[in-house]
């Protein structure tokens, strides 16, 4: 399919290529492994749970236990869950850091297109992307997601592939035999982008950003408006794909698509119209939004993911912006873009990303395919700004030495993101009090993970959690959060349960025990908690009944 200067050499690239898989398998596979299990917040509050209760049809049976993730769709985790069953935690777990693991080759096709451009001989080319591909894909959040479910590096598969692809389709440096091979990887490009945010929604800002790169394709722009096109439409398809069924299902069931996000803009009875936006990392002030790369380093709650200095973003910031105003200024910077748009569009790809997620997000996990490129995007910011090599040069090594000391610090911190910890047989080591609730109810309250309890549970038993992080935005009262449809399947809900009731929330949390319990006319009867013992959070589970008349 690919034709470099002979097939020859396009077979020893291909075979090049899967020995890049096949080591970053290996060394994934080491990696999560030596980190431990899995451990992180959403892993117990909805990872483990919604793939559950999907496979077992108890969307309704229970009722929005793992809180707003509960709507999330349950599609990436289905592998876990089916792994896990079947072969135990660690080969599920070594599963999912293989196929990260992915990510390697299609950044050494990456660094393969863009150091080719620069005509040097065929192994130094090969020499310097697989560099190059080292320092990419051990990027400190790599270095942490490695085996877990967070799904962020898990879809940055997806989203790198559809980079590759997209260069693959469209470099001068490897011609392709035939239009119809360069439509259907421009395709091909787009339909992974479409899976990746179909897969999780917080890839948006890069299926955005590869389109903005179709733009700069194309020698006229009815060319650039037709690949535009064709790849809108097949990352629509692969979006489709992805979330369709799920999408469907809630559009069904709330009238919101997207349930409990964007509520504000398709306003499901089932809740207020708010926005359910995490604005815990966002800038509050233009300095803030302007320098954001370097505060968040400095300012604990952006990075409390992560217990080390990032300092690929603010690399990446910095070469990004010296390459704009380069363009802005200098003749010969404009002509080489002008001579090699595909390279330089990747610089167009970061920022449409950096922008998209600052003004979406401001997580930093969401950007993990932004740090994995980095190395690659410094070498194209620099063949910009520098007209003699030795400048260049100079500039990528020290661009690269900042990078390789951030990914040895992060990983001399040890896997703090997710607080891994020890294997064990089972997933969670839960230990249940002697209560019999079989065909009981149990109510939640709180806002603790602990939705990953339900799977080991008896299967009669519902849980219902009546307050959570889906009804604390835009409401004043404990009254308020139930006057809404959803507010009002839970009173019927309980209301017709004829059996037992119990209360179960967090350590710490019996406060959240009493206004929500009292507003369905149930109460706790405190002398009866027991505690429910695990590798998660500890859950305190309490008989509870109706009122008593007095």
């Amino acid at each position: 399919m690919i034709r470099t200067r002979s097939m020859g050499e396009a077979r020893q690239l291909a075979w090049w290529t899967l020995l890049v898989m096949a080591m970053a398998s290996v060394a994934f596979a080491l990696i999560a492994y030596g980190a431990g299990q899995d451990a992180n917040w959403d892993f117990y509050n909805y990872h483990f749970y919604n793939a559950y209760a999907f496979l077992n049809d108890r969307f309704w049976f229970d009722i929005a236990p793992a809180q707003r993730q509960t709507f999330f769709s349950p599609i990436m985790d289905v592998p876990f869950f089916w792994l896990t069953q079947a072969f135990g935690v660690v080969t599920a777990s070594l599963g999912y850091a293989v196929f990260q693991a992915w990510q390697a080759p299609a950044v050494f096709l990456i660094a393969y297109l863009v150091i080719d451009g620069f005509k040097r001989s065929r192994g130094v080319t090969v020499t310097l992307s697989l560099a190059l591909t080292v320092l990419a894909v051990f990027a400190p959040l790599n270095l942490q997601l490695a085996g877990t479910t967070t799904g962020d590096n898990t879809t940055a598969v997806f989203v790198l592939w559809a980079v590759a692809c997209f260069m693959i389709a469209n470099s001068n440096h490897l011609s392709l035999r035939g239009q119809g091979i360069r439509i259907a990887l421009n395709a091909l490009a787009a339909l992974l982008a479409g899976l990746a945010v179909g897969l999780k929604l917080t890839n948006g800002p890069f299926a955005v950003a590869l389109l903005a790169w179709a733009l700069l394709i194309g020698d006229t722009w009815s060319a650039r408006l037709r690949l535009f096109t064709l790849m809108a439409l097949s990352s629509l398809l692969g979006f489709l794909l992805a979330y369709g069924y799920w999408g469907w299902f809630l559009y069904d069931q709330f009238q919101n698509p997207l349930f409990p996000l964007f509520n504000h803009l398709f306003q499901s009875e089932y809740m207020k119209p708010v926005q359910l936006n995490d604005e815990t990392f966002k800038a509050t002030s233009i300095a803030g939004t302007v320098f954001y790369p370097f505060l968040y380093n400095a300012y604990a709650g952006a990075i409390k993911y992560q217990q080390f200095l990032d300092l690929r973003i603010p690399v990446l910031y910095v070469s990004t912006v010296v390459a704009g105003a380069s363009l802005l200024f200098s003749p010969n910077a404009r002509r080489q873009v002008a001579e090699k748009p595909l390279p330089s569009g990747m610089l167009l790809f970061v920022l449409v990303c950096y922008v998209t997620w600052l003004l979406l997000f401001s997580i930093t996990r969401y950007l993990v395919v932004l740090e994995v490129l980095t190395p690659v995007a410094v070498v194209v910011a620099a063949s910009i700004v520098f007209r003699r090599k030795w400048g260049m040069t100079a500039a990528i090594l020290l661009c690269l030495l900042t990078v390789a000391l951030s990914s040895w610090q992060a990983s001399q911190r040890g896997h703090a993101f997710g607080h891994r910890t020890a294997w064990t047989e089972t997933v969670f080591e839960i230990d249940f009090p002697e209560f019999d609730i079989d065909g009981s109810m149990v109510l939640i309250t709180g806002g603790q993970a602990m939705a990953f309890l339900i799977p080991e549970a008896p299967e009669n038993t519902r849980f219902v959690r009546i307050d959570s992080n889906l009804n604390y935005v835009g409401y004043s009262s404990v009254e308020e959060r139930y006057q809404n449809r959803l507010g009002e399947r839970l009173a019927a809900e309980v209301g017709a349960h004829d059996g037992e009731f119990f209360i179960m929330y967090a350590d710490g949390e019996e406060h959240y025990a009493g206004p929500d319990l009292a507003y369905f006319g149930i109460e706790r009867y405190a002398d009866t908690c027991r505690v429910i013992s695990s590798k998660g959070p500890d859950m305190n589970i309490c008989r509870a009944g109706r009122f008593r008349k007095p």
